[in-house]
This record gives C-alpha cells, sequence and structure tokens, in this order.
C-alpha cells in the first residue's frame, strides 16, 4: 500500500485558503493536476467538470472538514513525480475543499497540501416531478 507523505509531497506549493489560492495552485502546476485526475479514477468528464467548477469558482465549492476515508489520492514530490494511494484514511479533522460532480463523485483536496483526491459515490437519484 503506498502512502503520501504528508510532510513532504505536496501538489500545491502553499496553503489554499480561497479559492483563488486553489487557481493559481492548478496553474501553477497545470501538469500534475492534470495527471494526477486520471490516475486517483477521475473520467474524462469529470476532471472537466471539476476544473470548471474551480475556473468558474463555482458556489457549490465547500471549504470545511474532509472525510477521513478517502479512495484515492495523488501527492507530488519534490522532484515532481506524481504518485497516488488509494484506501487512504486522513487525520482526523483534516481541513479542505470539496466539489460535489454531477454524477456523485467528490473531488477533495486538502487545504495544507492541495492533493488531488477523491471518493466515488452515488449518481443524485433524478429529481421528482411534481404532479397535479
Amino acid at each position: 500500500m503506498t502512502t503520501i507523505d504528508q510532510t513532504t509531497d505536496h501538489m500545491s506549493p502553499f496553503p489554499l485558503a480561497r479559492i483563488s489560492d486553489i487557481q493559481v495552485a492548478i496553474y501553477q502546476r497545470w501538469n500534475a493536476y492534470w495527471i494526477a485526475g486520471p490516475k486517483i479514477g477521475l473520467t474524462h468528464t469529470e476532471q472537466q467538470e471539476f476544473l470548471s467548477a474551480i475556473a468558474d469558482a463555482d458556489p457549490s465549492i465547500k471549504l470545511g472538514v474532509l472525510p477521513r476515508r478517502l479512495d484515492a489520492m495523488a501527492a507530488r514530490t519534490p522532484t515532481g513525480h506524481v504518485y497516488v494511494a488509494h484506501h487512504v484514511m486522513l487525520p482526523a479533522g483534516t481541513y479542505g475543499w470539496s466539489v460535489l460532480l454531477s454524477d456523485g463523485t467528490t473531488v477533495l483536496i486538502p487545504r495544507l497540501s492541495g492533493d488531488l483526491s477523491m471518493i466515488h459515490g452515488k449518481p443524485a437519484p433524478p429529481a421528482a416531478s411534481v404532479g397535479k
């Protein structure tokens, strides 16, 4: 099992306090984030939806305590190598950003590291129609 070295391996070169910080981190390390998406299991469509939400500063992006159990997390070594750990357990109280995608997948980014993470969810049920 691969583990993430949270002391040195960060996708972002700085903490992500605002959505604009995420935008800058992705811009500065575009290649690492682009490589990380498929490595953690995001489809092309999911990755595009996530990147669009960040670029647009979508109001659905939330800052808060992240779930402890993640399906996958990508990190970047100081030399630029992107690697992935699966079935990750975050420390309790890890604060970060979450983006819920239309298929139920949640993309998560810990505030301190900027590591790209995800949890696959079930697709949202169709909205109930209201009859007369």
